[in-house]
């Protein structure tokens, strides 16, 4: 099914719903409010940061880093994100140039990665919020000297790495 930029708003609804009725939610992947029991899954600010720290040192503490996140509104997505700026707004040598949205889909990552390229052309790394995307950005940089940190360790993000795409 498409993604909606509704689901997490629904998610929200659907635990709270759930709780009123005296059942117990387990979130798993993506945190669902206050609502749940527990929650399985990733700590994502801490990814964020992990990304975001490699980036800096991928480039001496000194260049332009850009962001492509997925979905805007997504819990997963805003905290990645949140990482992000957590370690770049520490290092005064380094310039976040903003992000995009790329709704998770390669295709999509591929134009506005050339638009981002296009508005930020000394931009040397792109920070991407999920491997499978990540294929559309390194697509969009081929040939420039443009780094694609991705996340997710999914079959295809590990060839990339192995490749040396990624």
């Amino acid at each position: 099914p498409p993604r909606s930029t509704l689901f997490p708003y629904t998610t929200l609804f659907r635990s709270t719903q759930a709780k009123a009725a005296g059942i117990p939610v387990i979130a798993i992947d993506r945190e669902a409010g206050t609502d749940t029991r527990a929650y399985v899954g990733y700590d994502n600010v801490k990814l964020g940061e992990s990304m975001a720290e490699y980036a800096v040192k991928l480039l001496g503490g000194k260049g332009q880093v850009g962001g492509e996140i997925g979905i805007a509104g997504v819990i997963n997505v805003i905290n990645r994100e949140k990482g992000w700026k957590n370690v770049l707004a520490k290092n005064p040598g380094i310039t976040y140039v903003g992000e995009v949205e790329t709704g998770f889909d390669p295709a999509q990552a591929f134009t506005v990665t050339q638009n981002l390229l296009t508005g930020h052309p000394g931009t040397q790394v792109l920070l991407v919020m999920d491997d499978n995307t990540a294929l559309g950005t390194i697509r969009a940089v081929k040939g420039k000297k443009v780094a694609v940190i991705g996340l997710g360790a999914q079959t295809a993000g590990l060839k990339a790495v192995k490749s040396g795409d990624m």
